[in-house]
């Protein structure tokens, strides 16, 4: 799974069926009730985010899941781009089995930890941003 703006999406499709990945044809939908407002007297608030799920080899996924996830947006943020615990367990059951690693390149504050928890899968998680490392480390 890759949160990215909706507009990349033209560039990573290639980028990830160039490297193996089999690519799902339409980004699923994190609609998160809220958005930021980007220009408030100029047009819509942003409410969602679009995510791309790509796989590799023929493993199932877990199940029939819809392509738009209703989770409420993290309301009192403790990092700038931080998502809710919630999107991630959301993602997680559609893909992962208990005893799984999960990795996180982008861990941020850290909402991956508690998903792989509550689904009974190990995460790893790594994060450029030191300070954003920091409060993740505090979840643990």
């Amino acid at each position: 799974y890759v949160l990215c703006e909706i507009n990349l999406w033209h560039m990573l499709v290639p980028t990830f069926a160039d490297a193996g990945w089999d690519v799902w044809p339409r980004p699923l939908i994190w609609s998160k009730g809220r958005g930021h407002l980007p220009k408030p007297d100029l047009g819509p608030s942003y409410d969602y985010e679009a995510i791309l799920f790509a796989n590799k080899g023929m493993r199932a996924t877990a199940g029939l899941f819809s392509d738009v996830i209703d989770v409420p947006a993290v309301v009192d943020k403790k990092h700038a781009a931080e998502k809710p615990v919630g999107l991630y367990t959301n993602l997680l059951r559609r893909t992962v089995l208990p005893g799984e690693f999960v990795l996180d390149p982008f861990c941020g504050a850290g909402p991956i930890f508690e998903a792989a928890k509550e689904i009974g899968a190990l995460a790893i998680g790594s994060d450029i941003d030191v300070d954003a490392f920091n409060l993740a480390k505090t979840k643990l």
